[in-house]
């Protein structure tokens, strides 16, 4: 579990609360059959914004400007209430996804060689279903192969069909999911001729399926790459937010930085990462500046996050039990809640969560890294349904459309939905889509461009199907210029420019020097006098040059920084 110290500075921000706290309309009615749980014990977790300017020394997070964020703190009765749902949906055993007749011959595990040719073997067979493409190379020049299943494989994705990936092999020493993923695909395009379910995640996705992340480490049967170096340690994390995406993947290990530019390049909107070595599924947060010793962390979609676990529990052989069959203790479901359970650092799982539109979930499948090749038909019946209702799951919440006045989409713009802190950004089509639970929310849509800021009015929307059940299409949210009125009530619309402006360093000193006085920053020499000295600048900038009572004549100059 992750550890933080908070700064002992006296500025503080006090948190408001989360989606978790605030949307107790998810279950509706159904909040009647939970209510046996409250009397369970509890434990305390911590939420805390995606914000803040953060640096990691000697293993704890503090902030950079000086800003001490204090988290709020809820008890775990919510995840509680949620696994008793789950408890009462599946007690008679309903999962959706129908048992088949499908077999695979689990008889060694692939080499390299052998995992290109079997899944050029796939293309081969559903070339109508399935294409193959690389994202990058190893260290040792092996390619980083992806199968990408569905509909109109060839052309264009349909407009809003989501997008999800699977990843497995990314310590090369963890083997399961590797093979997992191959027999999946194999599954899902063989069972497509005749199985309703795996016909329906065919039209309604697009499946990516990266089999092996790792192969270089595979190759020398070790955790680390070629270059000795973890994986899933080498993504950027909360010390890196604001940063461009050059910038986010300069110096990163080949296999990092492909799938990095692999999810830019595409919208994905849900993912699970395979690893082996334990039994267990994890979710946000690996790490964070909120965990501490004491206390768990958890992001503001929180609910969502404990729903998509105990889909994959609940539709698995043992793990809605809460244990393997191996081990007496209970195991994790949902994110680090023990002392003794490693830190993920740079984990590839946050990364996805802080810098894109997926929500990811790292399920480990085996207690053991590379079991018997006998015990991989026991593997596949324990996981295939979980991973089919995870996939189904892509199918919930909203979707839709942000477009400008004249209908046309709009790329990049911000989609926010009150009470969860992280905000979606469309798609090149103007695209966007959120899993979301049942319950009631308020959207709206906004761009900041050159010449001005687009946005939307808020929009009431209803959500009443669970998880996989189907997601809203809710009408075209449109954007457009905000109108704004000044004292003598005229009419003015906001517009933003960026400008160079140079001062004169006497002219900074004299404005310190009349609000600090001897505290003024004038020759700043280390880290934090320049974060106090940019701070100072842009106070100097605003006061001094922006002017207060522009908006007289109509125009609104804001200086950006």
């Amino acid at each position: 579990m992750g550890k933080s110290v908070l700064s002992s500075l006296s500025s503080k921000v006090f948190v408001s609360e989360p989606t978790i706290l605030q949307n107790r309309k998810a279950l509706g009615d159904k909040d009647s059959q939970t209510l046996v749980t409250l009397e369970m014990e509890t434990k305390p977790i911590n939420f805390m914004p995606i914000a803040g300017c953060w640096e990691k020394v000697d293993d704890e997070w503090r902030n950079r400007d000086g800003t001490e964020f204090i988290p709020i703190q809820f008890s775990d009765i919510r995840r509680k209430e949620i696994e008793a749902k789950y408890q009462e949906k599946y007690k008679y055993g309903t999962q959706k996804i129908r048992s088949t007749s499908f077999e695979y011959p689990f008889s060694y595990y692939h080499s390299q060689a052998e995992l290109e040719e079997e899944l050029l073997q796939l293309v081969s067979e559903f070339s109508n279903l399935a294409s193959l493409y690389t994202i990058g190379e190893t260290h040792a020049g092996n390619k980083i192969l992806v199968l990408r299943l569905g509909e109109l494989v060839d052309g264009r994705r349909p407009l809003l069909v989501p997008q999800v990936k699977l990843i497995g092999n990314i310590h090369g020493d963890e083997v399961v999911g590797r093979e997992l993923l191959l027999v999946l695909a194999r599954f899902i395009l063989e069972e497509s001729k005749n199985n309703e379910e795996v016909r329906r995640l065919l039209k309604s996705l697009e499946i990516h399926i990266l089999p092996s992340l790792n192969p270089d480490g595979y190759s020398l049967k070790t955790r680390n790459n070629k270059n000795d170096l973890d994986l899933n340690r080498g993504f950027p994390d909360w010390a890196n937010l604001g940063q461009e995406f050059e910038t986010l993947s300069n110096c990163r290990e080949p296999e990092v930085k492909a799938v990095m530019d692999w999810m830019r390049k595409n919208d994905f909107i849900l993912s699970a990462s395979f690893h082996d070595g334990c039994s267990m599924i994890i979710h946000p947060w690996d790490d964070s500046p909120a965990c501490t010793p004491d206390h768990n962390a958890a992001c503001s979609e929180d609910e969502t996050f404990q729903e998509l676990s105990q889909i994959y529990a609940f539709n698995h052989s043992f793990m809605f039990k809460g244990k393997c069959p191996c081990h007496n203790e209970w195991f994790v479901l949902g994110d680090y809640k023990f002392e003794n359970t490693e830190t993920v650092h740079n984990g590839m799982q946050d990364y996805n969560y802080l810098f894109t539109n997926c929500m990811e979930l790292t399920i480990e499948l085996s207690c053991e890294k590379t079991p018997p090749v006998y015990s991989l038909p026991t593997h596949w019946n324990n996981n295939s349904k979980s991973i089919l209702a995870f996939l189904a799951a892509a199918n919930s919440g909203v979707k839709g459309l942000v477009v400008d006045i004249e209908g046309v989409p709009v790329l990049d713009a911000r989609v926010r939905i009150k009470g969860i802190d992280k905000e979606i950004i469309t798609s090149h089509t103007g695209e966007y889509w959120r899993i979301l639970i049942p319950g009631e929310y308020l959207i709206k849509a906004k761009k900041e461009t050159k010449v001005g800021i687009l946005e939307s009015e808020w929009i009431k929307v209803l959500v009443k199907k669970e998880l996989g059940e189907g997601s809203v299409r809710i009408r075209d949210i449109e954007i457009q210029r905000r109108e704004l009125k000044n004292k003598e009530n005229q009419k003015f619309w906001f517009v933003a420019y960026n400008a160079k402006v140079v001062v004169q360093e006497d002219q900074v000193s004299v404005f310190q020097q009349e609000i600090w006085g001897e505290n003024g920053v004038y020759s700043p020499r280390k880290m934090h006098e320049e974060i106090k000295f940019a701070r100072r600048l842009k106070s100097f900038m605003e006061e001094r040059i922006s002017g207060r009572n522009i908006l007289s004549t109509g125009w609104n100059i804001q200086i950006l920084t």
